[in-house]
């Protein structure tokens, strides 16, 4: 990835607001810029964001996302984070079109400055602040605050069963010339323990709610039947900051079930769901998974590496709008649980942008992925390409790679601080 004048702006807007270290010992923020803002500069450099944009996001992400990332991996072995496998609580995704259409995007779960998560009554006013980076127009939180009133549990949690106790994710796109669109994302599982209302019931509620009762009831219809094997879980419910008209509901079902031709009867509701774009889809993560998993029968199930994780399993969402009697799909397949290391995924990512012609990016695949991982090399292992995910949408096929700064990875002791944030610090003090 070379220096672009997006680069150069951005680094400078970096610098501008990382504060002085004392003594050399980089203090919580700087060390969260090291991975993070290092992560978010390359992507947007890559796909070549304007210069006002990417200084708009730079400092988006400091002094707004930042701020919740909790302790730094110099101050604990890692917070109790959702979002990454290693207690990162931010995550990235490169949404690859063509080499001139890339989009940039991100998730935090927030935590506070003493390593724990935020408190509900903070959830919505931190979504209301997006509005100052949002198309005022557009932005709205209605169904938001619609998800909160049914999801969220206020209070501790005695015995909590879960593996984690997130409640509460917010994301953003960033567009390369209207701002950021905010999102929400609600996990129901301590509201479901703490009432006796399983997940799919509150579910369901909500959707009635929001007008969506029709194409959720396809949904619940085919997972209804379902053999218990495939430990089929309704997990997370996200919504856009935007107004109800243009506005979805994605709700997220993780399944044990690995296998492609069960992953392909999942995002199709057992052949229910038929349009083009689904079929596409299907083409799309067919083409993948003989690509990520060599010569694997369609039949056979994918051994997990990580059996019994929280986050192991793959994953289909189910998009919902008004007026749309039907959902669409995206199924995430979790390569960081299921791909021996980064190098094989980025290998086989490689060779499918090239053969779907999109050669250019297929031969920069795996250096840029390495340049977004610059504490380790790729073949260590898993953990920076968390996900593939492919949607289904009309304008043809949308690829999305989901991306961990891995924050809390044992190299980043030896190698803390990227060559070019070390320029900052240095640019900085001059």
């Amino acid at each position: 990835m070379q220096e672009t004048q997006c680069g150069s702006d951005l680094l400078g807007c970096i610098a501008h607001h990382i504060p002085s270290s004392h003594d050399g010992q980089l203090n919580c923020a700087t060390a969260w810029r090291q991975d993070a803002t290092y992560m978010l500069r390359s992507l947007l450099e890559r796909s070549s964001y304007p210069p006002n944009a990417c200084r708009q996001y730079a400092y988006f992400e400091t002094a707004y996302l930042i701020p919740f990332c909790g302790l730094s991996p110099r101050e604990t072995t890692g917070p109790s984070s959702y979002v990454g496998d290693d207690g990162t609580p931010i995550e990235f995704s490169w949404v690859i079109e063509s080499e001139d259409k890339m989009t940039v995007r991100c998730v935090i779960e927030p935590i506070s400055s003493f390593g724990t998560l935020t408190p509900s009554n903070t959830w919505m006013s931190f979504l209301l602040s997006l509005r100052n980076f949002s198309a005022h127009d557009t932005f709205d939180i209605a169904w938001a605050q619609t998800c909160f009133d049914y999801f969220a549990h206020h209070s501790p949690l005695n015995g909590n069963t879960s593996q984690h106790s997130t409640q509460f994710i917010v994301g953003a796109d960033y567009t390369h010339n209207d701002g950021i669109v905010g999102k929400a994302y609600f996990i129901p599982h301590i509201r479901s323990q703490a009432t006796g209302i399983s997940s799919d019931k509150l579910v369901t509620e909500c959707m009635k709610v929001l007008g969506l009762e029709d194409p959720w009831a396809m949904v619940i219809r085919y997972l209804a039947t379902l053999p218990e094997h495939y430990q089929v879980k309704t997990e997370i419910v996200a919504v856009d900051c935007v107004q109800p008209s243009q506005n979805r509901a994605k709700v997220y079902v993780r399944t044990q079930a690995s296998s492609l031709s069960s992953i392909i009867d999942l995002m199709t509701l057992g052949g229910e769901l038929s349009d083009a774009a689904i079929l596409s889809a299907v083409a799309t993560v067919r083409h993948l998974w003989h690509l990520l998993f060599s010569e694997a029968d369609e039949s056979v199930s994918i051994p997990c590496l990580r059996p019994g994780h929280f986050s192991s399993g793959f994953v289909v969402y189910f998009e919902m709008r008004l007026n749309r009697s039907t959902p669409s799909t995206k199924t995430y397949i979790p390569v960081r649980h299921y791909c021996r290391d980064d190098a094989i995924i980025s290998q086989a990512m490689a060779q499918y942008y090239r053969e779907i012609g999109l050669c250019s990016v297929g031969d920069r695949y795996v250096s840029d992925i390495q340049h977004l991982c610059p504490h380790r090399d790729l073949s260590a292992r898993t953990g920076v390409q968390a996900y593939i995910g492919r949607a289904a949408r009309k304008r043809g096929s949308q690829v999305s790679v989901y991306l961990s700064p891995e924050s809390f990875a044992p190299e980043r002791k030896l190698k803390t601080i990227p060559d070019k944030i070390e320029n900052i610090e240095n640019t900085r003090r001059s």
